[in-house]
C-alpha cells in the first residue's frame, strides 16, 4: 500500500511549513527584543522623576506640622 502525494498536496504542504516558519521566527523575535537606547533612557529618566515626586509626597506626609494641620482642620469641620 503506497501513500501517493500529488501536486496539490505537495504545495499544501511547502505554504503551511513556510507560514509556519515564518510564526516561529516572529515568535522568537518579539521575545529577543530589547528596548532601545533612547527608550530606555526616557523610561530610567521618567522613573527618577517618579521617584523624586514620591520622596516628596513622603515628605509631606510625614511631617509633623502636616499632621497637625490635619488635624485642626478635622476638629473645625466635625465642629460645624
Amino acid at each position: 500500500m503506497s501513500i501517493g502525494i500529488g501536486p496539490f498536496e505537495m504545495v499544501l504542504f511547502i505554504v503551511i511549513a513556510a507560514l509556519g516558519a515564518g510564526l516561529i521566527r516572529d515568535w522568537m523575535k518579539e521575545r529577543r527584543r530589547q528596548p532601545d537606547d533612547a527608550a530606555r533612557e526616557a523610561l530610567l529618566a521618567e522613573l527618577e522623576q517618579l521617584r523624586r515626586r514620591v520622596e516628596a509626597l513622603e515628605t509631606i506626609v510625614t511631617d509633623g506640622r502636616e499632621d497637625l494641620r490635619r488635624r485642626f482642620s478635622d476638629l473645625e469641620r466635625s465642629r460645624f
